[in-house]
């Protein structure tokens, strides 16, 4: 084979992908860490966090640091040389994609209990349960991690390196490849694993988020309609106050500004957050699982398919990197982002500000005095 069809990425686009995906696994691994140790170390024993969320996040980042450890490992060793041969170690091309659909296959399955669990504590129940203890839930991470491990076991057999002969202008050298042992078998076993696991898990995902959504936005309904009736009331009050005591003159009615309740506003954020963790799953999530199953079936030829590949690993890469803001730290996640949306504002309201100074400065300016009978 020549090496030139060896080679599927050009140059730029070589670049281009490693200044993507290089800070990505930089800050997912780093967020990841972080939340390991704010889980076990930072928060403390007596934490208000329930012992079920800090063990899935525990098991969340985890996986997190798996999927980018192998995914992020073999997909930038791939940018990085000019070709597509493979060039670590024998065992890896046998063990990296098991260890990926592990980590993945982890990753769903934590992301589900963590939906379960929210829309648990929403339920409108006092005193608040206190949920699952510690023993509970270390059984059930060993639950996940079980099952990841049990599932993805036979992809363990699927790959392995071939050797070939490359041709180059003036001579030839022995390369290897990584490629698939028994394709009809690594598809029943991918669709296997995308039936019965990921969509299952997708599902309950996307159906549990919407209807945390639903709930807390017809309790912001809810919530708004009584505080429209307390500010009715509350200016009857006034307006009848304000009649009775005045002497010969006309009623008088005392209208206050509406203003929005704070749990209101708190409601409001959440909805769009929980919008966001779907809208997140849906574009990063799915098509890695998806794409991994339909490249198995069909024969995808040209170089567009490469990029395709690239681009849904980048996708994957940056749901690991996504999920310590998300779901561990996504209250300083939020302060950050009011907090530069506030710096926007106050810039734009400081240009508003001198342009509008600059035209009363040139409307003075081009006002004319007419000269009177007194003036000079």
């Amino acid at each position: 084979m020549n090496e030139s069809d060896l080679s599927m990425y050009s140059f730029g686009a070589r670049i281009g992908y490693q200044i993507v995906i290089w800070p990505i696994v930089v800050i997912g691994t780093f967020g990841n860490l972080s939340v390991l140790w704010r889980v076990s170390f930072g928060i403390g024993i007596n934490s208000p966090l329930k012992p079920m969320y800090r063990g899935v996040l525990l098991s969340l980042a985890l996986s997190d640091l798996l999927l980018l450890a192998t995914s992020g490992y073999n997909t930038l060793s791939g940018f990085i040389h000019p070709n597509i041969l493979w060039t670590l170690p024998d065992w890896a091309c046998s063990v990296l994609p098991c260890l990926q659909t592990t980590a993945a296959l982890s990753s769903s399955l934590a992301l589900a209990a963590v939906a379960a669990d929210r829309y648990r504590a929403i339920k409108p129940t006092y005193p608040p349960p206190a949920g699952p203890t510690w023993p509970i839930v270390a059984l059930l991470i060993f639950f996940i991690w079980g099952i990841s491990i049990g599932a993805t076991y036979p992809v363990l057999k699927l790959y392995a390196t071939g050797t070939l002969i490359v041709l180059t202008d003036v001579s030839y050298y022995r390369a290897s490849l990584c490629l698939t042992t028994d394709r009809s078998k690594a598809a029943v076993t991918y669709v296997a694993m995308y039936l019965a696991i990921f969509l299952p898990l997708a599902i309950a995902f996307l159906s549990v988020h919407l209807l945390l959504a639903l709930k807390i936005w017809r309790r912001r309904r809810r919530g708004d309609k009584l505080n429209l009736a307390t500010s009715s009331e509350s200016q009857f009050t006034e307006t009848s106050t304000a009649t009775t005591s005045a002497t010969m003159t006309s009623p008088v009615t005392l209208r206050r500004p509406m203003s929005s309740p704070p749990f209101a506003h708190r409601n409001k954020r959440t909805v769009k957050v929980v919008l966001a963790l779907i809208l997140v799953f849906i574009v990063c999530r799915l098509p890695m699982w998806t794409f991994a199953v339909i490249k198995l079936y069909i024969t995808l030829s040209g170089r567009i398919w490469w990029h395709v590949q690239a681009v849904v690993t980048t996708l994957s890469l940056f749901n690991t990197a996504a999920n310590p803001f998300m779901y561990a730290f996504i209250n300083e996640a939020l302060s950050t982002v009011a907090w530069v949306r506030s710096w926007c504002t106050k810039a734009d309201d400081a240009n508003v500000t001198t342009v509008n100074r600059e035209k009363m400065k040139s409307n003075m300016n081009s006002i004319k005095v007419p000269r009177g009978p007194y003036s000079p």
